[in-house]
């Protein structure tokens, strides 16, 4: 017999969640089903807190956790703007060219904040659908860590919904884009990456 001839079925997701573990673990393919919180999907959670930066260019909270789930500390950004001189607010309006100086400890700070201030670019360029396309599938840190085979389905999920969206304004598909990500869905889609 093969792996697909076989089905686990369980009343609850932390069940799911630990034959889901435990055969990953021994390198079993899983195609776990049933309900599902799009904020378990890492590009999905990332991409939200990437539209809620966009929603709020000039809220330094936002822009503060975007940083930190790219794993900038907070003791980075703090030495990011006492090596610069600018406050983090300044530091994503412009290219400040003290960035391009930056000791190598702190390199990975200024490239987060560099595809920030990309991100902000590509709100004025390109049609709000398209932006989050890009965030998902651009070099914006979404898949980073994240198991591809597993989550690939959610975000085809996710940007169909979108898709969707009666609102297609930047600031309506952002926000949908933010409240999708903290619902719960069904899985539909058995899609595997190229």
């Amino acid at each position: 017999a093969a792996f697909r001839d076989f089905m686990i079925l369980c009343r609850t997701k932390s069940q799911v969640e630990v034959y889901r573990d435990a055969l990953r673990a021994r390198h079993i393919p899983v195609n776990a089903s049933g309900q599902h919180d799009l904020s378990d999907t890492l590009p999905v959670a990332r991409c939200a807190l990437w539209c809620d930066f966009l929603l709020h260019p000039r809220n330094p909270v936002a822009a503060v956790q975007l940083l930190d789930s790219a794993g900038v500390s907070p003791a980075q950004i703090f030495a990011v703007q006492q090596h610069t001189g600018c406050d983090l607010m300044t530091l994503l309006r412009t290219d400040a060219p003290e960035i391009a100086n930056l000791p190598d400890g702190l390199s990975a700070p200024a490239r987060m904040l560099a595809r920030m201030r990309r991100a902000q670019r590509l709100c004025a360029e390109l049609p709000p659908s398209a932006l989050v396309e890009e965030l998902l599938s651009g070099d914006f840190g979404l898949w980073d860590g994240a198991d591809r085979r597993q989550d690939f389905s959610w975000v085809c999920q996710y940007l169909a919904i979108l898709r969707r969206a009666p609102d297609q304004s930047l600031h309506g598909l952002l926000g949908r884009a933010v409240q999708l990500a903290h619902s719960s869905l069904e899985r539909q889609l058995d899609s595997e990456p190229d």
